[in-house]
């Protein structure tokens, strides 16, 4: 497919150009355009075919509902059963804008469009060029963000072009966004109004409006397969850069910029290429990686619309691994801590003082059988912590195959008894989901173990590879089959990881 791609100035709209792209929506056809919040991909939203395009250029599940676009607030009630005195006054105050309300739907919108779900989504952007783009077509445009499912969300029409060229027909470029990331969404189905995904409208300005306003439990994690997401962005991965993305978080930036500091040393020996996201404020604290701001601390606005062109830039660059400051608290701190965690795939490191006390009440060390590795590794850190009088952190170890009860392996038993571990009356034991809690950290062998946790298990939040965690590559192979020196120097390993693993849970360094 050819694309073409028109330049439009937002203050002097060419209406030959927007008359073009007009008609392709008319004709069924795709045109990617701009908006307040980012780039969106558009086709009339009441046609299934031309929705169902929308999915197959993004790469998008079909049960991933997209948002219908209008030009006039009295258009929503050509797509909602019914609008409620809340609805109403809520488009009054934040229509046109980045807010997206969530209706029961009337029998005219198609299921392609809403994701199989009995409700629609509406927006009414204030972007000049979205609003005549509308206009032009003549129909209610369905559009979520331009770019191929699951990596960071468009901003500027080159990040449009590098996902969606030859996958649409007309791109128009209208410049950099104003704000960066997506609207916020609003189910205004039931008597008390819930967000289901947080945006430039914070939750305070929603109740200074209407009163209550409740917070979609599902926000704060990943939706199971098994569970149709009511809003865009509620159950897939989405916003990830190519690099695997890490944030850091502490209350001490100098503290974080040292850690990050740490581990990118560690991966630039290895010859990893590394990326920072810093602020404005911070950026001087690095000297390891290539360090961008994403803007100020001082105006949360400047970090959510640098979000996602910093993360496209590091893939420019071809960076490996990304490590972030956290962005908690301010106005948009919620709205953008959502996107970098779905970016990290939750991937979270805490950075604490030396002095404090480790808050983890339970560590969860994991491996295939639970026979050899997690079992070496618990029984290290148990004396770790004996050693160390601290006495209100569980240390357990589970197995992800576990079909019968069984004891530690002979060869692993003969290697603990040496060192003066215990196995007397050691039992194999199954992970299951009464042990993952909140305040658990999850440590496995390999990547595979910890993918398999992350897929199978729900509400799993800390999660890392024992390497991961201890700012190392590789992983801890099961020495099953092999010898009994094989079976020592697996201990030996684990005893030196868990005693990095315990440093850094007490904030210091190796």
């Amino acid at each position: 497919m050819y694309t073409k791609t028109i330049k439009v100035d937002p203050e002097n709209i060419d209406e030959t150009a927007i008359d073009s792209a007009g008609k392709i929506i008319k004709r069924g056809g795709l045109v990617a355009f701009p908006t307040e919040t980012v780039y969106g991909l558009g086709a009339d939203g009441l046609q299934k075919e031309a929705a169902a395009k929308i999915y197959e250029a993004k790469g998008r599940p079909s049960d991933n509902p997209l948002i219908i676009h209008i030009a006039r607030k009295e258009d929503v009630f050509h797509l909602a059963k019914e609008v409620s005195e809340v609805a109403c006054k809520l488009m009054d105050i934040f229509w046109p804008g980045p807010l997206t309300l969530i209706f029961e739907k009337q029998e005219g919108v198609p299921d392609e469009t809403t994701g199989g779900l009995s409700t629609v989504a509406v927006r009414y952007p204030s972007h000049p060029i979205a609003q005549r783009l509308i206009e032009a077509s003549g129909r209610f445009i369905a559009a979520p963000s331009a770019n191929l499912s699951g990596k960071p969300s468009p901003t500027l029409a080159e990040h449009v072009i590098a996902d969606l060229k030859g996958r649409v027909d007309m791109i128009l470029d209208g410049g950099s966004v104003s704000i960066g990331i997506e609207s916020t969404v609003l189910d205004v189905t039931g008597e008390v109004p819930v967000i289901l995904r947080p945006g430039f409208i914070t939750k305070e300005m929603l109740e200074d409006a209407v009163g209550e306003v409740k917070v979609d439990p599902a926000i704060q994690g990943d939706l199971t397969l098994d569970i149709k997401p009511k809003a865009p962005g509620m159950k897939y991965r989405h916003y990830a850069p190519k690099g695997e993305l890490t944030i850091v978080e502490g209350n001490d930036i100098g503290m974080v910029a040292e850690e990050i500091n740490s581990i990118a040393e560690v991966m630039l020996s290895q010859g990893k290429k590394v990326g920072i996201i810093a602020t404005d404020e911070s950026a001087a604290l690095y000297r390891n990686g290539t360090v961008l701001s994403i803007g100020s601390r001082e105006d949360d606005t400047t970090v959510a619309a640098n979000l996602f062109r910093v993360l496209r830039e590091f893939d420019s660059l071809g960076m490996e691994f990304i490590y972030s400051e956290s962005f908690e608290g301010g106005k948009l701190g919620y709205a953008i801590m959502n996107r970098l965690l779905k970016a990290a795939g939750h991937r979270v490191i805490e950075v604490k003082g030396k002095d404090e006390v480790l808050e983890k009440n339970k560590i969860i060390f994991v491996c295939t059988t639970n026979s050899t590795r997690s079992y070496m590794a618990e029984v290290s850190m148990a004396k770790l912590l004996k050693d160390q009088n601290i006495e209100d952190v569980q240390v357990m170890s589970r197995g992800l195959v576990v079909l019968f009860e069984e004891p530690v392996n002979p060869k692993a038993q003969i290697c603990l008894e040496a060192h003066g571990y215990p196995v007397k009356n050691y039992v194999t034991i199954q992970l299951t989901q009464e042990d993952i809690d909140t305040g658990c950290m999850i440590l496995t062998m390999t990547e595979a173990e910890k993918n398999k946790v992350m897929d199978e298990y729900e509400n799993v939040k800390r999660i890392y590879t024992i390497k991961e965690y201890a700012n190392e590559q590789g992983e801890v192979l099961d020495p099953y089959g092999k010898e009994i020196v094989d079976y020592e120097y697996c201990l030996r390993e684990l005893e030196r990881l868990v005693e990095k693993t315990m440093i850094r849970l007490k904030g210091g360094k190796e």
